[in-house]
């Protein structure tokens, strides 16, 4: 079910209200180096690079002239391989793409759909086929045992063994679940890693603004993107230590905008009003949060977008402080002398 939001205040005043504010050109824009890993910092310029994901699974035992077929559903990206060394003598399996034995022989980029991969091991041993039709095989040793490996990179997609008797191994990364006597896996966090906050905060008064552009795929904006946007009144470096885990930006203990549409792009503004009420300002109107903060750190979470911080306004237009809200407004109190719960985030 998708959650309907009345949005008010349209941005047709954006420009207007930019005309009566100071641009500031200063490191007030400059995205922290405390960012998940696969987020590339630049500046003012953080961009969603997939570099890990915890998303590795294998087929409990070698795989045999039987077909073994695997489903796909839902949206991502997703590669399936081979692996001539047992998975066992493996003491971590996240590092399997980085092992001279693993071929990948296959990558699905799916997206709101069904797929399936066909794998099997030829009579004479020397061939794993991976289409019905015979065209597509990759040439191993006879003797060499071959597991089966799923690499899910990204999103919600599903993973499913439709053949029987085999599983998934227990043995996993570190962002899986597997449910349904461990023949169906998923990631636990779909996009992990990807949260990145702009260093320095924002005071009462002041405003941040963004330009969010989709990572251009084959020449085109990817469909597949979202951003999602948190705020803390405390430095969220103490939340973006330890390469360890997998989290994403629902995980971290800060003030969530789920009402915010994750498709947005282009221009974005997010402000601390003088009465401390948190704005943020996108093509699909202003969204309102109440705070009592005297600041806030803005907050992240990038999936195949560049996100830009354009400047810093200082003093904006009186007229925006006292203008009459139409929606509800979220009221979130936060003490000035409050601290956030602090824990090893990606």
């Amino acid at each position: 079910m998708v959650d309907v939001i009345q949005w008010l205040n349209p941005l047709e005043t954006m420009a207007e209200s930019l005309g009566q504010s100071n641009p500031v050109a200063d490191s007030g824009c400059s995205f922290s180096s405390h960012c998940g890993r696969n987020v590339i910092v630049d500046g003012a310029t953080a961009r969603w690079n997939s570099v890990v994901s915890g998303g590795r699974v294998v087929v409990d035992k070698p795989i045999s002239p039987k077909e073994l077929k695997l489903s796909f559903d839902g949206k991502g990206h997703a590669e399936v391989g081979i692996l001539t060394k047992d998975p066992a003598s493996i003491p971590d399996i996240n590092q399997v793409e980085n092992l001279k034995e693993l071929t990948v022989i296959q990558s699905a980029r799916i997206y709101k759909q069904t797929g399936t991969a066909n794998i099997k091991r030829s009579d004479c041993g020397r061939k794993i086929i991976t289409e019905a039709d015979k065209k597509s095989s990759v040439t191993v040793r006879r003797n060499d045992k071959v597991w089966v490996t799923v690499n899910i990179i990204f999103g919600d997609l599903e993973v499913e063994i439709e053949t029987e008797g085999y599983n998934f191994s227990n043995k996993t990364g570190g962002n899986i679940q597997l449910e349904n006597n461990d023949t169906w896996a998923n990631l636990k966090f779909p996009n992990p890693c990807a949260v990145c906050f702009v260093g320095k905060p924002i005071r009462r008064k002041e405003a941040l603004n963004f330009q969010i552009d989709p990572i251009l795929r084959d020449g085109k904006p990817s469909r597949n993107f979202s951003i999602k946007i948190a705020i803390s009144q405390s430095n969220p470096v103490n939340l973006m230590s330890g390469n360890d885990t997998y989290d994403d930006i629902t995980s971290l203990p800060v003030i969530h905008f789920d009402e915010f549409p994750k498709k947005c792009k282009n221009e974005i503004k997010i402000r601390l009003s003088q009465n401390g009420t948190v704005q943020i300002t996108s093509e699909k109107g202003t969204l309102n949060k109440e705070t009592n903060n005297d600041q806030i750190y803005c907050i992240f979470e990038l999936c195949r977008i560049k996100l830009h911080c354009k400047s810093k306004i200082v003093d904006f237009s009186p007229s925006v402080e006292t203008a009459s809200p139409i929606d509800q407004v979220d009221t979130i109190v936060v003490p000035p002398d409050s601290e956030y719960f602090r824990s090893k985030r990606c």
